[in-house]
């Protein structure tokens, strides 16, 4: 009984094994005959060196060659201008078949960063500012400001959100206040005599006077003062001093 029904099925089974081998020699044919004889009709051409041109050359040259050219990247460059091509593939002078793709890398240029707003901030702040932005300080000009507090920026010669090349400079004007403002000296570890007589030099005044104790200096001593030496006060002001016991 199961012969019988066997033999009723053996035609489409020969059917598909033929249509199956069909295929198999079809497939064998494209791959070991047709293909290879395609390729190797097609013409051999040399890739032309368009590294350094622009992207429009690159392809015009690649054109005449009956090669494609297509834009495969960008990257930054400190010293190639944008839109200029810094790589391809495959290599200049490479033997390839006419119709192949060569992948161009196109230059960004150098990469840009903005520049932070910096008036009003202190000179350090400033500085720490650029440094965060992959910039740097450039020169830096003291004026006198009767508004602005010393150490102050008050002007940027590059506007604020300004794209620039990363490792630029931004120079800047910066605050020594007003001109009737002067550095105190530091009188401190003077007797008071001398500590009187460098105020009075330096354009100020003893103001009140302290009494402290101190284990370092000898009696009547200055041990402390304010404004401290080195800060910036009003000429003809008064300098408040601390003397050893």
């Amino acid at each position: 009984m199961a012969g019988r029904d066997l033999k009723k099925y053996l035609p489409y089974i020969y059917v598909l094994l033929g249509f199956t081998a069909g295929l198999c020699l079809l497939f064998w044919l494209m791959d070991s005959v047709i293909m290879p004889m395609i390729v190797h009709n097609r013409t051999v051409v040399r890739v032309p060196n368009v590294i350094g041109k622009t992207l429009e050359e690159a392809k015009s040259m690649m054109t005449g060659e009956k090669l494609i050219a297509i834009k495969s990247g960008e990257q930054y460059s400190e010293k190639v201008a944008p839109n200029i091509v810094i790589n391809q593939i495959p290599r200049q002078y490479s033997e390839v078949k006419v119709g192949r793709s060569i992948y161009l890398i196109i230059s960004k240029g150098k990469e840009t960063t903005g520049v932070p707003y910096l008036i009003g901030k202190s000179l350090r702040e400033s500085r720490i500012m650029l440094i965060q932005k992959g910039l740097s300080l450039g020169i830096v000009v003291y004026a006198s400001s009767d508004s602005i507090g010393f150490d102050t920026i008050m002007t940027q010669k590059v506007n604020p959100g300004m794209q620039i090349p990363a490792g630029s400079t931004v120079d800047v004007v910066v605050s020594k206040g007003s001109e009737n403002f002067i550095q105190v000296p530091n009188i401190v570890g003077m007797s008071l005599a001398d500590a009187q007589s460098a105020l009075v030099e330096s354009g100020f005044i003893i103001g009140n006077i302290f009494y402290g104790n101190s284990g370092t200096y000898l009696p009547n001593t200055v041990i402390d003062q304010s404004p401290a030496g080195g800060e910036n006060a009003k000429h003809g002001s008064a300098v408040n001093i601390t003397l050893s016991k």
